[in-house]
């Protein structure tokens, strides 16, 4: 929550990888309405939350390598207990919604994750 007005979730975005079992998920930060928001808090440990709708939200932040990311219009769907939301991009003009559909390369996964290092060991 930020001022008592914009409120966010923590979730994550999965993006298939050729050749792997599981997704590479990148960590995102989605904007909610407040009543969405309201709404995801009170589920957020239903044991049956997965079979709740899924929100519209906005994408908060911009996912390296990926321009125009931040603002770009999701769904954030629950998953099973313990895990963070899935964020599936909506807009199917934007390399993200391409890369949740078609899948990125064992490789393009290394890049994500080395990206994701140097950021952290920078700040």
């Amino acid at each position: 929550m930020l001022d008592d007005s914009r409120m966010f979730v923590r979730c994550v975005l999965p993006l298939p990888v050729e050749g792997r079992p599981q997704p590479y998920r990148i960590g995102v930060w989605v904007e909610l309405t407040q009543e969405e928001f309201q709404r995801f808090y009170a589920l957020w440990e239903a044991p049956d939350r997965q079979s709740h709708p899924p929100a519209a939200g906005v994408l908060a932040n911009e996912v390296y390598d990926c321009p125009g990311s931040r603002g770009l219009g999701v769904e954030v769907r629950f998953s099973e207990e313990g895990w963070r939301p899935d964020v599936l991009v909506r807009d199917d003009s934007h390399t993200l919604y391409r890369q949740q559909n078609a899948g990125i390369s064992e490789h393009q996964a290394h890049e994500y994750s080395e990206r994701k290092r140097a950021t952290a060991d920078a700040g």
